[in-house]
């Protein structure tokens, strides 16, 4: 399956480099729109350099510091990250 975001031009599709964040999922983990990382740091350490890393909208309490470049959009709402 491929998923299209007009408004953000990310697709997710096989050798793409997008890994998918949901805090409140639970499941098999595997950084895909279906099987998400369940926070931050998995999906960060997942993606290759200048990677993009889409959190579907929600929130997590726990901060965060990113090191290393990654680009960051949220899927369908906010996506809240720390205090």
């Amino acid at each position: 399956a491929t998923l299209i975001n007009l408004r953000s031009a990310w697709i997710e599709a096989p050798g793409l480099n997008v890994t998918w964040v949901q805090f409140s999922y639970s499941g098999q983990e595997l950084g895909t729109y279906s099987r998400p990382f369940d926070d931050l740091p998995t999906a960060i350490a997942a993606t290759a350099s200048n990677g993009l890393v889409v959190i579907k909208a929600g929130s997590s309490p726990a901060p965060i510091t990113i090191s290393v470049p990654r680009r960051l959009d949220s899927f369908r709402g906010t996506a809240r990250i720390g205090g």
